[in-house]
């Protein structure tokens, strides 16, 4: 097994304990847990180019992409895929015009144009979509959104970890 899937694998292990984590902390969304973890373990995959494994991960409701559709999704969308990726913060918002959002940027969202991985959600329980989009257009949403779930806010200057 080469070090990249082995590394793959055990990012895996360890997202699979991220819930009971949060758990702990005191999660209390409206939103399930599963939805963020599942947001950020198929954005770990895409970075390790395992496209397969990530289309498996998010099992979108009626959208049947292929690896190669999301592959070639990710490499028109995001210039720093490639580059390891956050796997702390990630935030989930209700809006009037696009449903529930994930949005988990690709770095520690402390510039505009961080490049942010979204999902969407029509019914807050099944994964639909998903798309790219800055930090910048998140943060706006994020001042007009009638709900907002942090599974872990942002705050400058913590560390932020990144999985190379």
């Amino acid at each position: 097994m080469n070090k990249k899937r082995l590394l793959a694998c055990a990012l895996l292990v360890a997202l699979a304990l991220l819930p009971a984590v949060s758990l702990a902390d005191g999660y209390s969304g409206s939103l399930p847990e599963d939805l963020f973890t599942r947001a950020k373990e198929a954005l770990s995959l895409m970075s390790y180019g395992e496209y397969k494994s990530a289309v498996e991960t998010l099992a979108l409701n009626g959208a049947n992409p292929t690896a190669n559709d999301l592959r070639f999704f990710a490499e028109a969308s995001f210039t720093t895929l490639g580059d390891g990726v956050q796997k702390d913060v990630a935030v989930a918002c209700l809006t009037d015009d696009y449903g529930w959002l994930i949005a988990v940027p690709l770095c520690a969202p402390d510039a505009a144009d961080v490049e942010t991985f979204v999902l969407h959600s029509s019914d807050g329980q099944t994964l639909d979509g998903y798309t790219a989009a800055s930090w910048s257009f998140i943060d706006g949403l994020l001042s007009r959104s009638s709900e907002v779930i942090w599974w872990q806010k942002y705050v400058p200057g913590k560390k932020v970890v990144v999985a190379d």
